[in-house]
Formats: C-alpha cells, sequence, structure tokens
C-alpha cells in the first residue's frame, strides 16, 4: 500500500493488485488537478505499475477543487507522459455532485485515449462493469477498506 502525501495532508492511498491487472484507489481532502498530475507520476514510478491495468478511484471521500481551464493542461500532460496499449477501464466512483466534476476530467481523457471511463455510486456496479469476476468482490472490498482505514489513520 502506498500513500500520497501533498500539502501535508494525505490525499491518496492506492493499492497495485498485479495479480488481478488492477490499481484501487482512495482520495481523501482537497483534490485538485495538480494532485491528479503527481499521482499520475507516482502511479508510473510504482515497481509494479502498468499503464494498462484498470483503475478503481474512489472519490467519495474527497472535494474536488478544479477549473475548466486546467483540463487542457492536464490531458497535454497525460498525452505526453502516458502510453495505453489497450483499453484501460477507469471506474471512478462519486457520492456528491462536487465529486461529478471528475468525470469531466477523464471522460475527454477516454475519448483521446485507449480507455473507458465510468461513473458509479455503488462498488458492485463499478466491479462488474471493470469485469472483476464475483469471486474476487470481498478480496476488492477488504483492500478498499483497508485503504481507506490506512488513509484515515495516517492524517
Amino acid at each position: 500500500m502506498t500513500y500520497i502525501r501533498f500539502r501535508n495532508e494525505i490525499i491518496l492511498s492506492y493499492k497495485v493488485l498485479a495479480e488481478n491487472g488492477l490499481i484501487l484507489s482512495n482520495f481523501q481532502d482537497k483534490v485538485r488537478i495538480k494532485d491528479l498530475k503527481n499521482i499520475t507520476l507516482k502511479f508510473m514510478e510504482e515497481p509494479f505499475y502498468n499503464p494498462d491495468y484498470n483503475l478503481l478511484m474512489d472519490f467519495r471521500d474527497s472535494l474536488a477543487i478544479a477549473f475548466r481551464m486546467e483540463l487542457s493542461d492536464y490531458l497535454d500532460f497525460f498525452k505526453k507522459s502516458v502510453r495505453l496499449t489497450r483499453n484501460a477501464i477507469v471506474a471512478i466512483l462519486f457520492a456528491s455532485p462536487n465529486q461529478e466534476f471528475l468525470i469531466k476530467v477523464y471522460k475527454p481523457m477516454a475519448k483521446l485515449f485507449k480507455m473507458k471511463v465510468e461513473r458509479f455510486k455503488e462498488v458492485n456496479d463499478a466491479l462488474i462493469w471493470i469485469g472483476v469476476p464475483f469471486d474476487n468482490f470481498d478480496l476488492i472490498y477488504s483492500h478498499l477498506k483497508e485503504i481507506k482505514y490506512q488513509t484515515i489513520q495516517q492524517q
């Protein structure tokens, strides 16, 4: 499990499940576009990272702070930094209208890159969409709870 700390706050914890080709992440506190840029760089430094891993991004415990003008900068950064070889699947968990803004960050990327992006309120729906076998749901739930709890404990 890895934590990413910005502004002296842990805003993200994540776990790479290489055997499942999946990265689970939990965002806390305020999430800015520049944080997403730094997070992408951190993901790429992960020893087991593969750009084609699917992502389950849990933004339900965060507050999105972004400006539309920052989107093009992030897209330019992503174009230069990330090389996908297949259709990576990104499931975004959200709980409030504020967090729905984040889908506006990832939807344009899906059109430009080999990505499928969708938003979900329920973890089960996200896991089904990603294609996680039902037998692994309990394991994924356990990992999601672990990274959320560890993020809270580290703050």
